[in-house]
């Protein structure tokens, strides 16, 4: 049990560094088709507030963390 015990912290980091990744390409997908989105409806009056996009494309080091409430 000590050295299941012993094992936990070992892994965490990486585990946690997994679902960073995972998010960063997350919000990397959610750019890329508001992206394409906008191209695609230059003509028409945009939909989306500004507000929005400019939380996505707010820089990973910022002191608040994004929340999924604010990107979607």
């Amino acid at each position: 049990m000590k050295q299941k015990n012993r094992l936990i912290p070992k892994y965490y980091p990486q585990c946690l560094n997994y679902v960073y990744h995972v998010l960063n390409f997350g919000l990397a997908t959610v750019r890329l088709l508001l992206v394409f989105y906008m191209k695609r409806t230059e003509n028409t009056p945009t939909r989306i507030p500004l507000s929005i996009i400019s939380m996505i494309y707010a820089p990973h080091h910022s002191s608040q963390p994004l929340r999924f409430s604010q990107v979607l």
